[in-house]
């Protein structure tokens, strides 16, 4: 499976989210899941580069690591 990271935008919040590349199309609004339920009314802003899972594999841990050695 493919993913795209998007800029999301709530009424309030915005965040940056790797979502599935057939739900990355600008324009296109979003339920997302929580821990405590699905929050509605996100609104995909951006799209940016895709990964397929092997590459956000890569990406996650790149980012750990960066993280842990990080002063």
């Amino acid at each position: 499976m493919n993913y795209q990271q998007c800029l999301l935008q709530n009424t309030s919040k915005r965040q940056v989210a790797f979502i599935p590349a057939t739900l990355a199309v600008e324009g296109r609004r979003l339920k997302l899941k929580t821990a405590t339920g699905w929050e509605e009314g996100w609104t995909v802003c951006r799209v940016w580069q895709q990964f397929n899972e092997a590459g956000m594999l890569a990406l996650r841990a790149a980012k750990r690591h960066r993280k842990a050695s990080e002063i």
